[in-house]
């Protein structure tokens, strides 16, 4: 070897430098983390209020499987109540109560179907009804679907539309 030449003696390692710091961020990571946690806090706002908004209809869920037959509609007006304007639905009988089921369950159990024997339990509240009887486990299968699938804002069944 020439007296010039470096050799493997004379090699030094390689320096690295140090890895780049993931904090302090720069300033559009904290723009990014701040628009998360609003949009997080919002949607747990909602959600909560949600479950607030529907807490009557779990209670009735719940209370539909144990109460005796003839507090049903008892229990199916009250939940009403919390559907619509007392005015319009604490008069509701009849037919007239049916038809509002139907509207704001959106079906035609009640004036057409299971719901029917409602208005037995409404106006016969000692009537010999077992609760194993096909006929009431259906009605207490369609309560349940309109308790669930009820819904609020509704216009009133026998009032016309007056908005434009």
């Amino acid at each position: 070897m020439a007296a010039n030449t470096p050799g493997f003696d004379d090699m030094h390692d390689i320096v690295v430098s140090d890895p780049v710091s993931w904090w302090p961020a720069a300033p559009g990571w904290y723009v990014v983390v701040l628009a998360i946690l609003i949009v997080a806090s919002h949607q747990l706002t909602k959600a909560i209020q949600k479950r607030r908004r529907n807490l009557f209809r779990r209670d009735a869920l719940s209370e539909l499987q144990q109460l005796p037959p003839e507090d049903l509609p008892a229990l199916i007006k009250r939940v009403a109540l919390h559907l619509a304007p007392r005015e319009e639905v604490a008069s509701l009988s009849g037919e007239a109560w049916l038809s509002f089921l139907d509207h704001t369950g959106n079906t035609k159990a009640f004036s057409q179907g299971p719901g029917r024997l409602l208005l037995q339990l409404s106006y016969q509240p000692h009537a010999e009804i077992e609760q194993h009887q096909p006929e009431y486990q259906q009605l207490i299968h369609t309560l349940s679907l309109w308790i669930k699938q009820s819904r609020t804002g509704f216009q009133p069944v026998d009032k016309p539309n007056t908005q434009p």
